[in-house]
C-alpha cells in the first residue's frame, strides 16, 4: 500500500448528497455554465491510500486516488454513458455542457481508467447506455469523437497515438 496526501475543492454551485442506500452523489444547486470548474484536485491535504498494482498503468496514480479516496469526495461522482462532466486536466472535472439545478453531476469512466479493472453491468439509464462498462471502452471511435478533449491527459495522448493498452 502507498499513501499520498491530496486537497480537493468542490464548486459551491454543487453539494454531496446521501443516499438511502449510504451512497454518495453529487448535485448541482445552481445552474453550472459549459466549461465551469466543478472539482479541481490538488496533491497537498488529505491522507489517502491505495494499492499500487492496481493503478500501474497510470503514469500519475493520483489520478485513480483522486476518484477513489473517500476524503476527497471524488467517489461520489456517478458514472454515466451520458455524462455531463468530463476532465480538463488529469485532476480538473469540468462541466462538458450545461448543468441545471437538480441535475447530478456525472462522468464516464472511459474517460480516466484505461487499464482492465474487470467489467461489470451499467445501470445508468440514459439514452446511450452501454449496458456493460469495461476498462477499454475509451478505445471505442464513438467515445473518442463524443468525449474529445475529457479524457485524462494520459488515455488522450495514447489516442493521438493510436495506442490500446
Amino acid at each position: 500500500m502507498r499513501s499520498k496526501r491530496c486537497e480537493y475543492w468542490l464548486t459551491p454551485k454543487a453539494e454531496r448528497r446521501e443516499s438511502t442506500t449510504g451512497t454518495c452523489s453529487i448535485y448541482a444547486v445552481a445552474q453550472i455554465a459549459p466549461n465551469e470548474c466543478l472539482w479541481d484536485c490538488q496533491k497537498n491535504s488529505v491522507e489517502c491510500s491505495f494499492d499500487e498494482a492496481s493503478v500501474n498503468e497510470i503514469p500519475d496514480p493520483l489520478v485513480y486516488v483522486y476518484l477513489s479516496c473517500p476524503e476527497l469526495g471524488g467517489d461520489c461522482f456517478q458514472h454515466s454513458c451520458d455524462p455531463n462532466a468530463g476532465f480538463r486536466r488529469a485532476t480538473e472535472l469540468v462541466a462538458m455542457r450545461s448543468i441545471l439545478p437538480g441535475e447530478q453531476i456525472t462522468f464516464d469512466l472511459a474517460m480516466c481508467l484505461p487499464f482492465h479493472f474487470g467489467a461489470w453491468d451499467c445501470h445508468c439509464g440514459t439514452w446511450c447506455c452501454r449496458q456493460r462498462v469495461t476498462g477499454s471502452d475509451w478505445e471505442m471511435h464513438a467515445l473518442q469523437q463524443r468525449y474529445q478533449g475529457y479524457f485524462q491527459p494520459y488515455i488522450e495522448a495514447k489516442i493521438r497515438r493510436g495506442q490500446s493498452v
